[in-house]
């Protein structure tokens, strides 16, 4: 899954997303199924220690960026 925060600065990167991924490009953390690999795009700041301990909750696994 792609958590992607959109703004009009990204909207471009979040429809391309979007298009590839389909239904596995979300802006909800709600809609995140039980263990998924995860890769938070700007979505994952300023929070990302309490994103990861969420995910962790429903056996989810946030991929850090490189």
């Amino acid at each position: 899954m792609i958590l992607f925060r959109r703004d009009q600065s990204n909207e471009d990167e979040y429809d391309a997303a979007k298009e590839i991924f389909g239904d596995r490009c979300t802006r909800f953390r709600t809609q995140i199924s039980p263990n998924s690999k995860v890769f938070g795009r700007y979505s994952v700041l300023p929070y990302y220690k309490d994103l990861e301990e969420e995910l962790q909750r429903n056996g989810s696994k946030l991929i850090p960026a490189a």
